[in-house]
């Protein structure tokens, strides 16, 4: 995420607010995409590992748009829904709460839980619903 915060904000700078940017969704490469690469080749496995609704067509997504979708915190209630929110990173429901009620949840900072062993990290996830 922070590295896709910052090409966007450097490419804003460099080319100015108006030059659009977009976000393109494994799997999901529009045809003006895939021509930039002489040798593409499509990765069915892509599809799959992309957090992004696959109805319709291929898109582009505007980057300004996802980085809101990435910045936006939820309560616990709101990740406990199935499905989650529109936009959230299933695999990475722990780092929609805000850092107040990740505390209450987890009682541990984001910082220490991303330093706990997986299966402690899981077995956490698990206890809060968040699995």
């Amino acid at each position: 995420f922070s590295s896709l915060s910052q090409f966007f904000w450097t490419v804003c700078t460099v080319r100015g607010r108006g030059c659009p940017v977009y976000v393109v969704a494994a799997g999901r490469e529009p045809p003006e995409f895939k021509a930039l690469f002489p040798y593409w080749e499509d990765v069915a496995e892509a599809r799959e590992l992309s957090a992004h609704d696959y109805s319709g067509p291929p898109r582009k997504l505007a980057v300004e748009e996802e980085l809101d979708k990435l910045n936006r915190k939820y309560t616990l209630c709101e990740l406990q829904r199935r499905p989650p929110p529109d936009g959230v990173d299933p695999l990475r429901l722990e780092s929609y709460l805000s850092d107040k009620e990740f505390q209450v949840v987890f009682g541990m900072s984001a910082e220490k839980f991303a330093a706990l062993a997986q299966w402690k990290a899981v077995n956490a996830k698990k206890a809060a619903g968040l699995f």
